[in-house]
C-alpha cells in the first residue's frame, strides 16, 4: 500500500513539475500574442522589461505579472500609457489557448501608472489609434494565412479592475480644458463580454484638478466616488445610477449620462448636495481645507446644485453652472482666537452654449469679524475673451483679526485697518483700445495702523496712512506716512492706467512726490542682497540672487521727484538729496539730483539699467570740493582711479563721466570702467610716509621735498578704459624746476608712469659737482640738465629707476660746451689786440681828428671789411691752415 501511495505521490509530484514547466515555457508566449495582436490592429507600440508568474499568488488561477510596460502610439509619437506593474489573474488553461480562442481575465490590477489623454490643437487625439479601413485591408490582402485571419477574432473579457497609485490627464489644448487626476486609487467590477454592464466603482482621487481656459473649477481637490455606472458598450453611453462624491468634505449626487461619439459628446447631467451646510462649502477653499479642517465649528445651511448639459465638439461647448447660496453662516477654527460671523453668500459661476462667455456673478457676499463688517456685491463676464467688471466694495476689514479668524499661511503677523467704499465698471477692450471714457471708477480706500513683515523684505514695514481716491482710470494717493528700518518715507501722487495694467498687462503708469527725513538704502535690501563678499567662500548663488533682487520691475513707468534730508548708502552719508527720478524699461534715470557728501556737493545726471545681466550704469557727476581724504576712505572707485590720493590732504573739484557694469553688490566693476574726468586740486599737505611710492621717490629724488610740493592749483585729465587709467601730462613746479608728468596705472594696482624735468645739475651727484668744477666764469647754479624718472612696479611695491647716467652724459658735452666758449671768448679777446695792433703800426691808427676807421671797434672793422687782413691771424688762432708770409 505504501508504495502505491509513494507511487501517486510521485507522479503528482511529476505532473505539478510538467506543469509547471509548461506555464514558464508559455508565460511569454502568451503575452506575445497579446502584444503582436495589439500592434497588428492599432497604431500603437507596445513594450515591456520581462514577465513573472505565480500559480500561488491567486491559487487556483495563475497570477502573471508584466513589468515596466508602455504603450506609444505611432502618429503622434508621444506615449499613451506607462505601468511599472501589470497583474493579470486568469485559468491555468487560460495559458494554452489558440490566438482565436477567448481569454477571460479575472483579476486585473495596475500599479504606478499614467494615462495620458491628450488631444493636440488641430483636434488630433493620442488615444485615437485604431487603424483605418485601408491598414486593415492592406494587413489582410498581404498575410494571408488562415492563422493570421483568425488574429481578428482575438477577444479578451475582465471580470475585475483595479488600479493602486495612478494619474490621469486629459488635456485639450484645441478647447483648452485640462483634467488631472493624480494618486487614484481605484476598483471596478462588470461583465465587460456584455454590450451592456453596470459598473460598480470605488474610486479614490487624492488630487483633482478641473480648469477651462485660465478659470480652475477645481485645484487640487480630493474626491471619493463611490457608483454604479451603467456602460452601452454599443452606443457608449455611460449613465449615473447609484452614486455620492465627496469632494473635500461636500458630497454631491449626479444624475444624467455621457454619451461619447465620433465627432462629439452629449452631456446631460445635473448634481446637487442633499443635506449639505456651510462647512462643506467652506471646504472647497483650498487653503481652509486643512489637517484640523474636521475641528471646525460651523453653523449654516447651503445650497449647492448646477448642470452640465449639451454637446462638446469643435464648434460647441455644453451649458453649466455651479450655483451656491448660503444665510447667516458662521465658522471658528478650534486653534484661532475669533470668529467670522454673519456670513452671507449668493454666487454662481457659468457659462453659456460659447466657452467662451463664462461669467461670475456674486449677488452678495457679506462677513463680519468683531465689529468689522466687509460687503461687496458684483459681477465678471466673458471672463476668456474681454473680462468684464461690474462691481462694488464697501466696509471695514481689520487685517489682523483677518488672520485670527482664517488660516492665512503667513510668516508674521498682519496688522491693519482697511477701509473701502468704491465701485468700478471696467472692460479689458476699453482698455486696450484706449476708450477710457468707459470706465468708471469712483470711491476711496485707505489703509491705517497697516505693519508687515516676512522675508521678502528687510525691515518690518509700517504704514501709518494710506489713502486712495479712486476718479475714472486715475488714482490718487493723497496720503501715504510709512516706516521701516531707520527710514521714514512720506509721498503723494498719481496712477494714470491701473486697469491698463491689470487687463491688459501695460505698463504702470504714474508720477509721485516723495520726501524723507532719513532714508537708509540698507532697509530696504533683503538679507542675501545686502550681503558683501567678505571672504572667498561667499556662496556664488547669493551673489546671483542679490543681482536678482535689485532688478527694477519691467512695467513701472513712473516719474518720482523726491527730496531727503538724510541718505545713507552702505558707509556713504548724503545731505540735502534731491531731484528727479524716473523708472522706465527696467531703468532708473536721474536727473539733475544734487546732494551734500564729504564736506562737498555733488550733481548726478545719468541712468542704471538693470534690464541686462549684469546691470550697467551711465552716469555723469559734477563734484564740487569734495575731502581727498574721506573720499579715498569711502569711495572705492575713487581709491582705484586716484590711488596716490591716499597721501594726499585737501579738496578736489572734477567732472566724472563714467560708464560700465555692476557687480553682485550693484557697485561698478572696475575691470569694464571706461570714461574721463576733468580734476582740480586744492592740496594743502602731502604725506610722503603714507604711500611707499611717495617714499621711494622721496628717496631717489632726494633733492626734491615731496611734502613742499605746490599742488594748490593743480589740474589734470583721466580717462578709464580697458581696466587702466590713462593720465595726460600736467606740470607740477617746485623751486624754480619744472616736473611734467604722464602715465597710466591700472586697477591692478601696477604703474607705468615717467617724470621728466630740468634739474640744476649741482643735484645731479659728485661726478656732476666734479664736471662743474671746471667752469669758472660760468654762474654754476643756473646750468640745468633733464632728467627722466620711470616708475613702474606697484603703488605698494614701486619701482623709481631716475636715469642719472643720461643727465650726467649731457652735463659732460654742456661742460665741454662752455669750455669751448670760454676758449671762443679768450681767443677773440686776443685777436682784438692783435687787428688794434695791426692797424696801428701800419698807420691805420693814431689820434687824428679826422673821424675813420681806427677809431672803431675792432670787431666793427672786421664786420666791415678788414676781414681779408687778419683772416691768417684768426685761422691760425683757430687752427685753420696757416699762409706763409714775409
Amino acid at each position: 500500500m505504501m508504495k502505491i501511495l509513494k507511487r501517486i505521490f510521485i507522479g503528482i509530484i511529476i505532473l505539478i513539475a510538467i506543469a509547471i514547466t509548461l506555464v514558464y515555457v508559455y508565460k511569454d508566449s502568451l503575452i506575445k500574442k497579446v502584444v503582436e495582436n495589439y500592434n497588428k490592429n492599432y497604431n500603437i507600440t507596445i513594450n515591456y522589461e520581462d514577465t513573472d508568474l505565480s500559480l500561488f499568488k491567486k491559487f487556483p488561477n495563475a497570477n502573471l505579472a508584466v513589468n515596466n510596460l508602455s504603450i506609444v502610439n505611432d502618429d503622434m509619437k508621444d506615449t499613451l500609457f506607462v505601468a511599472k506593474k501589470v497583474y493579470l489573474a486568469m485559468n491555468l488553461e487560460d495559458l494554452f489557448k489558440n490566438s482565436d480562442e477567448k481569454i477571460i481575465i479575472k483579476d486585473l490590477l495596475i500599479e504606478d501608472s499614467q494615462l495620458n489623454l491628450l488631444v493636440n490643437k488641430d483636434g488630433l487625439s493620442i488615444y485615437d489609434v485604431k487603424k483605418t479601413s485601408n491598414e486593415t485591408s492592406n494587413i489582410t490582402n498581404s498575410n494571408n494565412t488562415e492563422e493570421e485571419k483568425s488574429n481578428n477574432k482575438f477577444t479578451i473579457d475582465i471580470k475585475k479592475y483595479e488600479l493602486v497609485n495612478s494619474n490621469i490627464i486629459y488635456k485639450n489644448a484645441q478647447s483648452d480644458i485640462l483634467l488631472e487626476l493624480n494618486g487614484i486609487d481605484h476598483t471596478g467590477n462588470g461583465d465587460f463580454s456584455a454590450s451592456n454592464l453596470d459598473l460598480v466603482t470605488l474610486t479614490k482621487i487624492n488630487e483633482l484638478t478641473v480648469a477651462s481656459g485660465k478659470i480652475k473649477y477645481f485645484n487640487k481637490a480630493k474626491i471619493e466616488l463611490d457608483a454604479i455606472l451603467g456602460i452601452d458598450l454599443e452606443n457608449m453611453k455611460f449613465t449615473f445610477k447609484e452614486n455620492k462624491v465627496k469632494t473635500n468634505d461636500l458630497a454631491l449626487v449626479f444624475n444624467g449620462f455621457l454619451g461619447i461619439n465620433e465627432s462629439n459628446q452629449d452631456y446631460n447631467i445635473d448634481f446637487n448636495a442633499p443635506n449639505a451646510n456651510f462647512k462643506n462649502i467652506l471646504s472647497l477653499i483650498p487653503s481652509a481645507y486643512s489637517s484640523n479642517f474636521s475641528g471646525v465649528s460651523a453653523t449654516g445651511i447651503a445650497n449647492v446644485n448646477g448642470f452640465f448639459k449639451g454637446e462638446l465638439s469643435q464648434n460647441s461647448f455644453p451649458k453649466y453652472k455651479i450655483h451656491i447660496n448660503t444665510k447667516k453662516a458662521s465658522f471658528k477654527y478650534p486653534d484661532l482666537p475669533k470668529s467670522v460671523t454673519d456670513i452671507n453668500l449668493n454666487g454662481s459661476i457659468a457659462s453659456n452654449t460659447l466657452k467662451n462667455n463664462v461669467f461670475l456673478d456674486i449677488q452678495d457676499l457679506k462677513f463680519t469679524i468683531d465689529k468689522d463688517t466687509f460687503e461687496a456685491n458684483g459681477k465678471i463676464t466673458n471672463l476668456t475673451v474681454n473680462p468684464t467688471v461690474d462691481a462694488n466694495f464697501k466696509g471695514t476689514l481689520n487685517l489682523e483679526s483677518l488672520t485670527k479668524a482664517y488660516p492665512i499661511k503667513m510668516d508674521k503677523d498682519l496688522k491693519g485697518l482697511l477701509k473701502a467704499n468704491f465701485s468700478t465698471q471696467a472692460d479689458k477692450n476699453s482698455v486696450t483700445n484706449n476708450q477710457f471714457d468707459k470706465i468708471k471708477t469712483n470711491g476711496t480706500a485707505s489703509l491705517s495702523n497697516f505693519s508687515y513683515s516676512g522675508k521678502d523684505i528687510a525691515n518690518p514695514i509700517h504704514i501709518k496712512n494710506a489713502a486712495i481716491k479712486f476718479k475714472t482710470n486715475n488714482i490718487q494717493l493723497t496720503n501715504f506716512d510709512a516706516k521701516t528700518g531707520k527710514s521714514d518715507i512720506k509721498a503723494k501722487g498719481n496712477l494714470d492706467n491701473l486697469f491698463a495694467f491689470i487687463f491688459d498687462e501695460k505698463d504702470l503708469k504714474g508720477n509721485f512726490n516723495i520726501t524723507a527725513n532719513n532714508f537708509v538704502v540698507s532697509d530696504f535690501l533683503t538679507e542675501e542682497s545686502n550681503t558683501t563678499n567678505d571672504s572667498n567662500t561667499k556662496n556664488k548663488s547669493n551673489n546671483s540672487n542679490a543681482t536678482e533682487s535689485l532688478k527694477i520691475p519691467d512695467f513701472l513707468d513712473i516719474t518720482t521727484q523726491f527730496t531727503a534730508k538724510r541718505v545713507v548708502y552702505d558707509n556713504l552719508e548724503l545731505k540735502n538729496v534731491s531731484g528727479l527720478m524716473t523708472l522706465k524699461n527696467q531703468k532708473a534715470t536721474l536727473k539733475n539730483t544734487k546732494a551734500k557728501m564729504l564736506d562737498g556737493q555733488v550733481v548726478f545726471n545719468g541712468d542704471v539699467n538693470t534690464k541686462p545681466t549684469p546691470a550697467v550704469f551711465d552716469m555723469d557727476m559734477n563734484i564740487d570740493k569734495f575731502d581727498i581724504g574721506n573720499s579715498f576712505k569711502a569711495l572705492e572707485t575713487f581709491k582705484n582711479i586716484v590711488p596716490i590720493a591716499k597721501a594726499l590732504q585737501g579738496k578736489y573739484n572734477t567732472t566724472f563721466k563714467l560708464k560700465g557694469k555692476l557687480d553682485d553688490k550693484f557697485s561698478p566693476d572696475l575691470k569694464t570702467l571706461s570714461g574721463n574726468a576733468f580734476a582740480q586740486l586744492f592740496v594743502n599737505n602731502v604725506d610722503k610716509n603714507a604711500l611707499p611710492l611717495i617714499s621711494k621717490l622721496n628717496s631717489n629724488l632726494n633733492f626734491i621735498d615731496f611734502s613742499k610740493l605746490d599742488l594748490s592749483k593743480l589740474k589734470t585729465h583721466l580717462s578709464f578704459n580697458d581696466g587702466k587709467v590713462f593720465v595726460k601730462p600736467f606740470a607740477i613746479k617746485y623751486q624754480g624746476m619744472t616736473m611734467h608728468i604722464s602715465g597710466s596705472h591700472g586697477f591692478d594696482k601696477a604703474l607705468q608712469y615717467n617724470l621728466k624735468m630740468d634739474v640744476p645739475a649741482k643735484h645731479l651727484g659728485t661726478e656732476a659737482v666734479n664736471l662743474l668744477s671746471k667752469l669758472t666764469n660760468i654762474n654754476k647754479d643756473t646750468i640745468k640738465i633733464p632728467l627722466s624718472t620711470n616708475i613702474t612696479g606697484s603703488i605698494l611695491k614701486p619701482m623709481v629707476k631716475a636715469n642719472f647716467k643720461q643727465a650726467i652724459s649731457k652735463l659732460a658735452i654742456k661742460v665741454i660746451e662752455y669750455q669751448k666758449q670760454e676758449l671762443t671768448n679768450q681767443a677773440t679777446d686776443k685777436v682784438n689786440d692783435v687787428i688794434s695792433d695791426i692797424l696801428t703800426n701800419n698807420g691805420l691808427g693814431g689820434n687824428t681828428d679826422t673821424k675813420d676807421s681806427t677809431s672803431q671797434n675792432p670787431k666793427d672793422i672786421l664786420n666791415n671789411g678788414v676781414k681779408d687782413g687778419v683772416k691768417d691771424i684768426l685761422g691760425g688762432l683757430f687752427g685753420g691752415k696757416k699762409k706763409n708770409k714775409k
